[in-house]
């Protein structure tokens, strides 16, 4: 896949459909980078999974699905577009938390 797909109303990704060395590449260039504009990362000591699905709508984009533990941050690269959208992240169970997550 070269850039983001063309049709990004609606789509499906999963790590485990691609090659480990391209798990996280191709989910920065997609997700992170065509889709929500942020440089995700992955927590050290953390095995890589995603399996989500994103629906795009004018003026919402919902993801849903399951994700290892990664930290998302906005770089001086990706807020040169002006975005100011909101983002709400919930989680419905965690099954881990790494010690690296908490923060007293």
């Amino acid at each position: 896949m070269a850039g983001a797909p063309a049709n990004l109303s609606f789509l499906r990704f999963l790590t485990d459909e691609l090659p480990e060395r391209e798990r996280l590449p191709r989910f920065q260039e997609v997700f992170g980078r065509a889709i929500a504009k942020v440089d995700f990362e992955p927590l050290a000591d953390t095995h890589f999974h995603i399996r989500a699905t994103s629906r795009a709508m004018p003026g919402l984009g919902v993801w849903i699905g399951a994700f290892s533990p990664i930290h998302g941050r906005r770089t001086r690269e990706l807020i040169v577009d002006g975005n100011d959208d909101v983002t709400l992240c919930t989680t419905r169970r965690v099954e881990a938390l790494s010690p690296s997550v908490v923060e007293n």
